[in-house]
């Protein structure tokens, strides 16, 4: 993945995260918005993966990005991970 990827995955991640984190809340969505949301993070993942083609992306990142605890992940768990397995060596 190139530069432009990583930035756009990052920051992907990063509105994922702050939505499920209190953004529901304050957006004062309920349970259906929730889930379209939450399919919406789903397209523009499996979009980015399209994009990128799957072949260039490491094995563990697809994984965590294929998981589906990526869409309800408020802490931002998975993006600590992602972002530990894009450091350079």
């Amino acid at each position: 993945m190139n530069n432009a990827n990583i930035t756009r995955l990052i920051d992907l991640l990063v509105n994922m995260a702050m939505y499920n984190d209190k953004g529901f809340q304050w957006t004062g969505h309920r349970t259906a918005q929730i889930q379209e949301m939450r399919q919406g993070f789903r397209q523009s993942i499996d979009q980015f993966i399209e994009e990128v083609r799957p072949e260039h992306i490491p094995e563990p990142i697809l994984a965590l990005l294929r998981s589906p605890d990526i869409l309800e992940d408020g802490h931002g768990a998975i993006l600590s991970q992602i972002s530990q397995l894009l450091k350079p060596v």
